[in-house]
């Protein structure tokens, strides 16, 4: 009966006997509910952790990618830039040759006008001459001689202008010759291309020689003067002074048309001038040349003509200026010319002397006994120093 009650007790869940009296611990149906609960936890946190887990691998796998993505779109950008800044560069490499062929074609064109006036003006020239000469013509062939004559003399002055002098200027035409003077004298001035740049009408000319100086001047009386399409104001007096190559072999060549003075050097050879010295000459006249096409200013200079070079100066200079479409500005005209430099203040001069400065606004006349201190927006005292060494005075 004892037994019995334990067992049944065992059953409530006290303690109990089995059958052989050992003692019993009979669990409830919910007692070891408490097991499962916490094994379901830890799954439930291991389940959690995996997730975790794989929801932080996909996201740093999408970091991944997205910083990939970035590193390329970055590289093509870069690389688009890098186009882009080609294309940019190409464009205005393109656009500097387009503005350079432009101011080309500016300049041709201005220059083919200019020369459509002048071989107008000569040609009107020439109808009334021919016009006159048919009118006072007496004898056919008294008329070719006399033609054959004057196209002799022309010439003979061009030939020696161009062998032992000046080669930009060109006789285009002479009325008549009275004792050695020049009547209805037409010169040209023309460029290194043959050009015409401007032209001389005189009423009278003649060409002086210093046999002393080995120099030649032509001296025009009455002076029209036409330079860049346009009528200047007639002139009493134009002189172009040059120095002569070879001032003997001018002489006899145009013996009967020049007026001399002086004594010729008692040990001056035939030639005055060797070879290498004209060759030297043109370098510097070409170094001229350089330094101001290198201005980069509003106003664009030629160096028209040099008679001599005496370093460090010019001699005898005409320089003309025009604006970015070529068209005259301006005229200088001295005795002398140097250039010079501040390194302070960063200005390059011209330092002339004796001779005129002429523009639209009126003319300077250059004083004889000082330099004329002339700036020039835009040069550069690299630039005139490179392309002039030797030959730049400064105070620095």
């Amino acid at each position: 009966m004892e037994r019995t009650q334990e067992v049944e007790l065992g059953q409530r869940g006290l303690p109990g006997r089995d059958p052989e009296g050992r003692r019993l611990q009979v669990v409830g149906p919910f007692a070891g509910s408490w097991l499962f609960f916490v094994g379901a936890a830890f799954a439930l946190i291991g389940l959690l952790w995996l997730s975790e887990r794989n929801e932080r691998l996909r996201v740093e796998e999408r970091l991944v990618d997205a910083s990939r993505a970035t590193t390329l779109a970055r590289d093509e950008v870069a690389l688009r830039d890098e186009e882009l800044a080609r294309r940019v560069d190409r464009v205005r490499t393109l656009e500097r040759d387009l503005a350079k062929q432009e101011t080309l074609l500016v300049r041709t064109e201005d220059a083919r006008r200019k020369l459509v006036e002048l071989v107008g003006t000569l040609a009107e020239e020439s109808n009334e001459q021919r016009s006159e000469s048919e009118v006072d013509a007496t004898g056919g062939d008294e008329d070719l001689a006399a033609i054959k004559a004057h196209i002799e003399l022309v010439q003979r002055l061009n030939h020696a202008l161009r062998r032992y002098g000046r080669a930009e200027l060109r006789v285009h035409g002479l009325d008549a010759i009275e004792n050695g003077t020049l009547v209805g004298m037409r010169l040209l001035r023309l460029d290194s291309d043959g050009i015409a740049l401007g032209l001389y009408r005189a009423a009278t000319a003649r060409i002086d020689v210093d046999r002393t100086e080995g120099v030649a001047t032509i001296v025009l009386r009455d002076v029209r003067e036409t330079i860049g399409g346009v009528q200047k104001p007639a002139q009493e007096e134009v002189r172009i002074r040059f120095e002569l190559e070879e001032p003997r072999a001018f002489v006899a060549e145009l013996s009967d048309l020049v007026a001399l003075s002086g004594e010729w050097p008692e040990s001056a050879p035939l030639t005055k001038t060797t070879p290498e010295k004209l060759l030297q000459r043109r370098m510097w006249q070409e170094r001229f040349d350089a330094f101001l096409e290198g201005i980069d200013g509003e106003r664009r200079y030629r160096l028209q003509s040099v008679g001599s070079i005496e370093m460090p100066a010019l001699r005898e200079v005409e320089i003309l200026g025009s604006n970015a479409r070529g068209i005259w500005e301006q005229r200088i005209r001295a005795a002398r010319v140097e250039v010079h430099v501040d390194e302070s203040t960063g200005r390059v001069e011209l330092l002339l002397r004796d001779g005129f400065i002429e523009s639209r606004e009126g003319t300077i006349r250059l004083p004889k006994d000082r330099d004329y201190r002339m700036h020039l927006p835009g040069a550069d005292i690299t630039n005139a120093k490179r392309a002039l060494m030797g030959m730049v005075r400064s105070d620095g």
